[in-house]
């Protein structure tokens, strides 16, 4: 599970190609980065490597919810962070576009690192939790199957039973650090 953030591929997605640039820039140390600057471009651009777009609200004749709609109806895997000068309000926007981050200008490189991490970090646990479903089912197919003795003679159950051990530490530790975040410490 463990991803290393050069093998996360960014997608900007932004009609000043001096900001897409300068954005490009403050994230190419970390992450694998590409820019659009028109819309169809960042569409023909995406595919199964592209796992976070950071995506200009407006840009150029398209409509960010109409970007956001075409990535959802084919790669729900992204995660997409709107980036905009315009406050967020209660407008149709807000409420019915599914991003996952949504970022006001000015952006500071820290910010833009910071969100994209984020995101990531976002991704890893959709992963963790996978995994987690993924090996309880197996758990419980096999306790459901086969006795107990069975099940204590069998390498392939502890193997089992361990990964799920292993992959529930992870979880855990992936809960605490959301939590720790400042938007979900009035949840905790």
């Amino acid at each position: 599970m463990s991803v290393s953030n050069k093998q996360q591929r960014v997608l900007i997605v932004e009609d000043n190609p001096e900001l897409a640039d300068l954005f490009a820039m403050w994230l190419s140390t970390t992450y694998h980065v590409d820019t659009a600057y028109k819309p169809e471009e960042a569409l023909r651009k995406l595919d199964s490597s592209v796992d976070i777009i950071l995506l200009d609200r407006q840009i150029s004749n398209y409509s960010g919810p109409q970007v956001i709609q075409e990535v959802r109806d084919d790669r729900s895997h992204i995660r997409v962070a709107v980036i905009t000068a315009t406050e967020p309000e209660f407008d149709d926007y807000i409420v019915e576009t599914e991003f996952d981050d949504y970022i006001v200008k000015p952006v500071s490189c820290e910010d833009l690192i910071e969100v994209t991490s984020d995101l990531v970090t976002r991704e890893q646990y959709t992963e963790l939790i996978n995994n987690l479903h993924r090996l309880s089912k197996k758990k419980a197919l096999l306790e459901e199957r086969n006795s107990q003795t069975e099940l204590d003679n069998s390498e392939e159950y502890r193997r089992t039973v361990n990964q799920l051990k292993s992959i529930r530490k992870h979880a855990d530790r992936a809960v605490r650090d959301i939590n720790d975040k400042k938007a979900f410490s009035e949840l905790s």
